[in-house]
């Protein structure tokens, strides 16, 4: 196909995502949630679009089905935690991190201009999901350690407060948003790739490996890295 472009917003997406475009990204985001934000108990429609239906895609890959009981008992495990909790709901955008925001610079002035990629928004879901999004964008790691950190951390506040970014629901379990978002981001992926399927070892990295740390996690165990040590361990290691 070709493509006119009459028009466009100025700005470009940022080349690197520290902690001063980190905030100023997340606030923007924020301010969009503001438009049509709720505060509601979590009900089974809601679940249905952040957890089954994700799960779903996952599930219809024959490359996971090994996997099957895995994911229909993390599914289970996200409903009991999360089904009938209040939260802040609103339209999210899916696929929020740094890369899809345009930011203009004037002087040492910075701004927002635009958010982009909104394929993945969903009418209705819980703010601090595109919040957690962002974060494990930012995370130094790979999906499978930032759900580690999630869980040493226990509340969404905890995980993100050294940041400086502000979650609507902070008491909300870091370990659950932070799986939700990644099942979003994991089944949009698979959901996309359909002329060119993702690769086993993408699939492995991505799915599998963050598949057992969040099972692990969702049941109150403390999850191991790759090498067998926990993240307190690693941390230990690291220090020395």
């Amino acid at each position: 196909h070709v493509y006119v472009i009459e028009s466009a917003q100025p700005g470009r997406t940022p080349l690197v995502a520290d902690h001063r475009t980190q905030v100023l990204t997340m606030q923007a985001m924020s301010a969009i949630h503001d438009l049509t934000l709720q505060y509601e108990s979590i009900d089974d429609a809601l679940i249905e679009s952040i957890v089954d239906a994700p799960v779903d895609a996952l599930l219809s890959d024959p490359r996971l089905a090994v996997h099957r009981h895995a994911l229909v008992d993390l599914r289970e495990r996200l409903r009991l935690e999360l089904l009938g909790r209040p939260a802040h709901t609103c339209r999210t955008h899916g696929d929020c991190w740094t890369g899809n925001f345009l930011i203009s610079h004037a002087d040492d002035d910075m701004a927002v201009t635009g958010i982009i990629d909104w394929e993945d928004s969903l009418p209705r879901s819980v703010s601090d999901i595109d919040l957690a999004h962002h974060w494990m964008a930012a995370h130094h790691g790979d999906m499978a350690s930032a759900i580690a950190a999630a869980a040493t951390a226990g509340d969404l506040g905890t995980l993100v407060g050294e940041t400086g970014l502000s979650p609507r629901d902070p008491d909300l379990n870091a370990v659950a948003i932070t799986t939700v978002a990644w099942l979003g981001h994991v089944a949009h992926g698979l959901r996309r790739a359909t002329r060119f399927p993702l690769s086993s070892a993408w699939i492995a990295r991505n799915v599998v490996e963050v598949l057992r740390v969040a099972g692990v996690a969702m049941v109150g165990d403390r999850p191991t890295t790759r090498s067998g040590q926990s993240t307190a361990q690693r941390d230990r290691s690291e220090a020395r």
